[in-house]
């Protein structure tokens, strides 16, 4: 097992100590006690001789909603790991970091997508076991998930555990926006979740196409002649717009029974207060 890390610039170090019943080899030669291994470093070991190769990827976060304070002291610790703090969203964070849990667009990404949501202490606790050189198994991301900043979210149908099924709730559905900023947004949380977006400016779907199961319509309150003879299609099929804030209850809750069912009958359930912002109550903010 890998039993100790150094705390030095650059790729760092590893120290490699030999806990297999059967033996292990390091770049073809059989090991005895700790070796210190590099980048590259190819590890055989067990009865089936399984083998890996030692690469080395700096750690790499993302903030949502942090304050300037918390976001300065997060800062510090990531310098000492050495790892990357990112302002946007990429394929490579490792962790987000929040002091408690809202759904801004980051939060849904990270969930999407299987990234720990985590709070700063458990960065914090990386670092220093950092500092003393040692790995600790009982440094986990499920013991360092923020809490629900929103009362309304608190329950047995919410939670921030990584879950792989998030990463295809949404495949096979298709979310049609009317708004090109609002588009921008959320696409990449769809896409996370398997799901695909486009513009009904595009002009791809006929209007039989768009009162289809797999397809929602996102809420807009523009009133224009088009959007209004989308309306009017939806509500004869006795189907609603989707609003953006239940991309990232869907996402959350890991179902589409209700959120992002445009057959779902919001009006006669209790609609989840979430603070307003420029994506109807999914936060824009970092």
């Amino acid at each position: 097992m890998i039993d100790r890390l150094s705390s030095q610039a650059g790729s760092g170090q590893v120290t490699l100590s030999d806990r297999s019943k059967y033996g292990t080899s390091v770049n073809g030669q059989r090991m005895e006690g700790d070796e210190p291994v590099a980048e590259g470093t190819v590890i055989t070991f067990g009865l089936q001789w399984n083998t890996w190769t030692l690469s080395w990827r700096p750690l790499t976060v993302a903030t949502s909603l942090l304050s300037p304070a918390d976001r300065q002291q997060l800062g510090q610790w990531l310098i000492e790991l050495g790892a990357t703090l990112l302002q946007e969203w990429a394929p490579t964070v490792d962790f987000l970091v929040m002091t408690s849990f809202k759904l801004s667009v980051k939060s849904v990404q990270a969930l999407a997508a299987g990234v720990p949501v985590v709070t700063p202490a458990y960065v914090r606790t990386s670092c220093e076991c950092w500092r003393e050189s040692t790995i600790s198994p009982a440094v986990t991301p499920d013991d360092f998930q923020p809490p629900f900043d929103e009362p309304s979210l608190n329950g047995p149908d919410f939670n921030l555990g990584v879950d792989p099924r998030r990463r295809t709730l949404f495949a096979g559905k298709q979310f049609v926006f009317t708004d090109e900023a609002q588009h921008q947004r959320m696409r990449s949380a769809i896409q996370l979740a398997g799901g695909t977006s486009m513009l009904l400016s595009d002009g791809k779907l006929s209007a039989s196409q768009l009162v289809t199961p797999d397809v929602m319509v996102m809420h807009t309150d523009v009133e224009s002649p088009g959007i209004n003879r989308v309306k009017a299609v939806l509500k004869r099929k006795r189907l609603r717009m989707v609003r953006d804030q239940e991309i990232g209850l869907a996402v959350l809750r890991v179902s589409t029974e209700r959120d992002c069912n445009p057959a779902f009958n919001y009006k006669a359930a209790f609609v989840t207060p979430l603070a307003g912002s420029q994506s109807q109550g999914v936060h824009a903010g970092r």
